[in-house]
């Protein structure tokens, strides 16, 4: 079995025999939340869902394949529901096992990214349409009334309104060309706690005599994580601003190494996983409005873009993080952000690693003594 190949795969493979993990992928260890390295060896009850095993029990009874979806996964840093498929393995007693990340909307599997770009080009065509009647609106009752040669006096007025709405229509051009570019990640290393601090300083700069308390909960043995120091500001930016202008009359922001402990991903060990929390003690969101919080233009807020929490899901899946909502109704929402202490390879990395790999790099999986 090539290793490399299986590292490539989208979605997670196990090799299970005897009622045990024989062989766990990166991307099995980052869907389920546990380290390849403990995975290997470990017993089944302790890797899936417990439902999980009627998949190795039928496939070993000889079906051809066994499907079972949703199956609930409560572990930190890990898919919050899984689809878990078997079929027959290798050898004998062998059941090679893929995982799915079913909790996801928009998945990881390719397919599953392409609808997800669609459904994302959808919203933002009918948002910009929104968006944009309105100042078209402004500039043609403008046009209009200086049509009928109005008096002199009111020239000025209506030229400043149709260059303000003209502007705002230039802005909104100018945020869209910026999420369609391509953004490829500028790699160093980041403070998380450095990033709340400096993000919380200038939220309460903005406000003055901040109305919010706040509270840091920052561990400060957390390491620094690898990736973009600008994308990953505007991502806990936009976190701190939504909680402050969602609170009650405090905010919680809490950063803790994730228990998952070390996750590899595309065969690369990726480190511990760094976990960002922030609470507000707001009216919180109704669950049939968080579904839909991280489309473009999708916002809870009188006013605002609504392209806040698209951007950030945006930077967090770009750094091959997870981002999760606890809508929380009448106790405050709370945001989570998974990511691990480094980046998958870059681009040129990669190609060095597969062409390394095709020339020595072979798995041989060995019966269990």
């Amino acid at each position: 079995m090539d290793e490399n190949l299986i590292e490539h795969l989208p979605d997670g493979v196990l090799l299970i025999e005897d009622e045990a993990v024989r062989f766990a992928s990166g991307r099995a260890a980052e869907v389920l939340g546990i380290s390849v390295r403990r995975m290997t060896g470990a017993p089944l009850a302790e890797v899936l869902p417990a439902d999980a095993a009627e998949v190795i029990t039928r496939v070993l009874g000889g079906a051809s394949s066994c499907t079972v979806r949703n199956l609930v996964w409560d572990r930190p840093s890990a898919a919050r529901r899984v689809t878990v498929t078997g079929t027959p393995g290798p050898g004998p007693n062998q059941v090679v096992v893929v995982v799915v990340d079913a909790a996801d909307p928009v998945g990881h599997a390719a397919a599953e990214g392409f609808r997800r770009r669609l459904a994302w080009l959808d919203s933002l065509a009918a948002g910009m349409a929104h968006e944009i009647r309105n100042p078209l609106g402004g500039i043609r009752g403008a046009a209009q009334l200086l049509r009928r040669d109005p008096e002199p006096a009111d020239h000025d007025e209506l030229t400043h309104l149709i260059i303000q709405e003209a502007d705002r229509i230039d802005s909104l051009v100018e945020q869209l060309m910026g999420l369609t570019r391509p953004r490829p990640l500028k790699r160093a290393a980041v403070s998380l706690n450095a990033l709340v601090h400096d993000e919380v300083a200038l939220v309460r700069a903005r406000f003055g005599r901040d109305p919010v308390s706040w509270d840091l909960d920052l561990d400060p043995s957390l390491p620094e994580v690898e990736g973009d120091p600008e994308r990953l500001r505007e991502a806990v930016g936009n976190l701190v601003r939504n909680a402050q202008e969602a609170a009650a009359g405090k905010v919680t922001v809490r950063t803790r190494i994730d228990a998952g402990g070390h996750l590899a991903g595309e065969g690369f060990d990726r480190g511990v996983s760094l976990r960002l929390e922030v609470t507000d003690d707001g009216p919180g969101i109704e669950p049939t409005q968080a579904a839909h919080l991280f489309d473009p233009f999708m916002t809870t807020k009188q006013e605002g873009s609504g392209l806040g929490l698209f951007v950030t899901r945006l930077a967090i899946e770009d750094h091959k993080g997870l981002i999760h909502i606890d809508p929380r109704p009448g106790l405050g929402a709370r945001f989570s952000v998974v990511l691990s202490q480094h980046l998958p390879p870059s681009a040129d990395a990669e190609a060095e690693s597969d062409q390394r790999s095709a020339r020595s790099l072979t798995l041989r999986l060995e019966p269990l003594t």
